[in-house]
Formats: C-alpha cells, sequence, structure tokens
C-alpha cells in the first residue's frame, strides 16, 4: 500500500489542447503540474482514458461560440487506474483502489497520468474488469496518442 502522500513529484505529462483546429495540429503533450487535491477528492494514477467524439468537436472549436477555452488545456473526461492520493473527507476509497471515473466539467483532463475526481464522480471499478495494455503501449510507439502513462 502506498503512503498518503505518495506522489512526491511536482510535475506530469498531459495531452493538452493548444489551440482549435484538427487534432494532429492542436494537441501537444506537455509537462503540467500534477493537480492538487480538495478535501472531497481523489487522486487517480491513470491507466487507461477515452476520446470521445465530444473530445473532437472541442478541439475542431465546434462548441466556441458557447464557451471559449483558455488554451493551454486538458482533453478527456473518463478515466481508470489507481486511487493514488486521497482528501481528507474522502472515506469511500483508499489508496490503491482501482477505479473508474466520468471527472466533472471543472476538471477536465484525463489523457494526463494523473487526474483529479470528485469521490462522488468515481467508483470501485468491478473485480470481473481489467486494463488491457495495448500492443502500441507494450512497444511504447509515440504517435498522436503518446502512451505516458
Amino acid at each position: 500500500m502506498l503512503p498518503k502522500n505518495s506522489v512526491t513529484r511536482r510535475e506530469m505529462k498531459s495531452l493538452m489542447i493548444i489551440k482549435y483546429g484538427s487534432l494532429e495540429s492542436s494537441l501537444e503533450i506537455q509537462d503540467v503540474p500534477i493537480p492538487t487535491l480538495k478535501k472531497d477528492q481523489i487522486l487517480i494514477k491513470a491507466q487507461a482514458a477515452s476520446f470521445n467524439p465530444l473530445d473532437y468537436k472541442i478541439v475542431r472549436g465546434d462548441f466556441k461560440a458557447f464557451r471559449k477555452i483558455q488554451f493551454p488545456v486538458g482533453i478527456g473526461r473518463d478515466v481508470s487506474g489507481v486511487v493514488e492520493k486521497i482528501g481528507d473527507k474522502v472515506k469511500n476509497f483508499k489508496i490503491g483502489d482501482k477505479v473508474l471515473s466520468r471527472i466533472g466539467e471543472t476538471l477536465v483532463g484525463t489523457m494526463s497520468e494523473y487526474v483529479v475526481s470528485h469521490k462522488d464522480e468515481a467508483s470501485i471499478m468491478p473485480k470481473n474488469l481489467i486494463i488491457k495494455t495495448t500492443e502500441n503501449q507494450k512497444k511504447k510507439k509515440k504517435g498522436l496518442m503518446y502512451n505516458f502513462f
């Protein structure tokens, strides 16, 4: 089991939107600060995240008439991984738990090494689900979706 403050690094890799446009020209892997926790949040060491149709539309700028983005900004809202740290008011998770989360609107950015989730937006991963490593991850190939987990 990991100690309560197990994350000692200050930065992590994160896929960031740097401008509106195509996926190839608008996304960049950057070093960003590891998020800090509020009392009702958990820090997840990401093992898998998804890129949804909504994410493509955000990158293209389809919603900029409604809400403009201040760049750079993280991308993605779905994540699974292992709880690395817990806030003081979190009672339903412990360090080392495998979890799934659909993070809230203010915490967008699951294409990162670490992700913050509100305790009410995460659940324990069912024991019959596993996170499977892809061949691309095994070979550590770099591409549009760089393997930084």
